[in-house]
């Protein structure tokens, strides 16, 4: 059988030319590459610019999906794609509200890094925090300017939990970049691990049951911390299962049928 594949969302990014010339372009971070592939899985990008109607062609050929960190979320609505407004990257917002639609709908393992935390649960009918440092002040602090160490904090885990297995017990330590949090949890979503502020820092969901999402980075200190790897390594499994899943018994139609 062959490796699962990883659908990853790029990033907008602008670039300087070896000519001193600019360019825009759809990038993924190294260590996301780096970590997916060293837990026995291959990484395909997504570019933003892809077309909506054609985001369910993308999923036909891949195992799972990870949402990635970026800019701020912008003005979605879980009611219909149309009303996107906002944000710093508007293609980002589309993209991934689709993909999250019909991930979550399909089944397709999905995982939310920062930024696609705070989608999942718009999405799903939650809240955000627009700015911790005017509406949530706290000793915490989540975010650090680029010249300064980064930030990392404790958090607590809850029991029996996906995070729990991935930490291997009630408590960690994460690193911290984000000013937006959840505000308001989604009603299909559970919160999994706390800052010690009270900031939802994971989800999870009995509804979806191959959804996990954490407010840190764990591609950035996957070298380092195990746990960070073990994220990736959750998600790998879940591909793997989903790729058994689908391609045994000659399920592969159907799943194609389901994505359109």
């Amino acid at each position: 059988m062959r490796l699962p594949r990883v659908g990853v969302t790029c990033s907008t990014a602008t670039i300087t030319e070896e000519t001193g010339h600019t360019a825009t372009v759809d990038a993924m971070f190294v260590e996301l590459g780096e970590v997916l592939s060293r837990c026995g899985t291959v990484p395909f990008l997504i570019p933003l610019g892809v077309p909506i109607e054609n985001v369910g062609e993308y999923l036909k050929s891949l195992d799972a999906v990870v949402l990635t960190g970026g800019p701020d979320v912008g003005k979605v609505s879980n009611d219909t794609i149309a009303p996107l407004k906002g944000g710093l990257d508007v293609r980002k917002d589309r993209l991934e509200w689709h993909l999250c639609s019909l991930a979550l709908s399909c089944g397709i393992p999905l995982l939310g890094i920062c930024r696609g935390l705070q989608l999942v649960n718009v999405y799903l009918g939650g809240a955000l925090c627009e700015d911790l440092g005017s509406e949530y002040p706290s000793a915490v602090v989540h975010a650090t300017s680029p010249d300064q160490p980064a930030a990392e904090h404790e958090i607590t885990i809850a029991q029996a939990s996906k995070m729990s297995s991935i930490f291997d017990g009630p408590c960690g330590r994460v690193n911290s970049y984000h000013h937006q949090a959840i505000k308001r949890l989604a009603p299909a979503l559970k919160a999994t691990a706390w800052a010690p502020d009270g900031i939802i820092e994971g989800i999870e969901s009995v509804i979806y049951r191959s959804l996990l999402a954490v407010q840190f980075h764990p591609e950035i200190d996957y070298e380092r911390d195990e746990s960070s790897t073990r994220v990736f390594q959750w998600l790998a499994e879940e591909a793997r299962q989903f790729l058994i899943q689908k391609e045994g018994n000659g399920q592969g139609l159907c799943w194609e049928e389901m994505v359109g």
